[in-house]
Order: structure tokens, then C-alpha cells, then sequence
């Protein structure tokens, strides 16, 4: 397979995936996309507060849930797709969003706000 026929062919699998919300598998994507060269925006910019639960986007709330679930930076970075400083980078910001300090602190909010996240779900 060409190199533009599998680009073609990932852009479509990314579109589907984001369509849905399968937000590791868009992950796993954009990642073979980089391995071709090719770069894909993966974020929308919707007007969100500044701060408290309901500032922090949809990849922040699922390492969240990780982290309320126990798993360690580097666990979270191999499950997500992501690099454990881009796992570093999101609890340093939600740390930020929440003025909280600890990952304790954001595994109670996380059991409050969205307990589905902590089971899994």
C-alpha cells in the first residue's frame, strides 16, 4: 500500500473514531500518522471555564479517571497512546484547574464528579 493510500486510509479511521468518541483509538492513530509524517489536530477549542471540574477537556477527564484508578504515569501513558511527559503535562494542568496538589485529591473529585471514570466506564 502506498504511503498516500495509507494516509487516506488512517484519515478515515480517525474521522470515524473521533465521530465516536474513542478517544485512545484517534490516539493509536494520530500515532501511526506521525510514524507516515503527517500531523493531525486533535483538539477542539470550545469555550469551556477556566477552572474547576467543567474547564478540563475530554483527555483530561480520562486521565483522571486513570489516575483515580490507581495507574502510574507511565501506565496511563502506554494505555492512552500518549508520552509519560504529556501524562505529566495534563496532571500539572488539571492540578491547576482544580487548585489541588495531589493526585489523592483528584482521585476524590474524580469518585464525586464522575464516578463512571473511576469504574471504568
Amino acid at each position: 500500500m502506498s504511503t498516500a493510500k495509507a494516509v487516506d486510509v488512517l484519515d478515515r479511521a480517525l474521522d470515524g473514531y473521533e465521530q465516536i468518541g474513542a478517544l485512545s483509538d484517534a490516539a493509536r492513530v494520530r500515532a501511526r500518522l506521525r510514524a507516515l509524517g503527517v500531523r493531525r489536530r486533535h483538539w477542539n477549542q470550545p469555550q469551556r471555564p477556566t477552572s474547576g471540574w467543567e474547564s478540563l477537556t475530554d483527555t483530561e477527564r480520562a486521565v483522571a479517571g486513570l489516575i483515580a484508578r490507581g495507574m502510574t504515569n507511565r501506565q496511563i501513558a502506554q494505555r492512552a497512546f500518549l508520552s509519560p511527559h504529556t501524562v505529566s503535562t495534563h496532571l500539572r494542568r488539571m492540578f491547576g484547574k482544580l487548585d489541588i496538589a495531589s493526585r489523592t485529591e483528584l482521585a476524590r473529585i474524580v469518585a464525586e464528579k464522575c464516578p463512571e471514570l473511576v469504574k471504568g466506564g
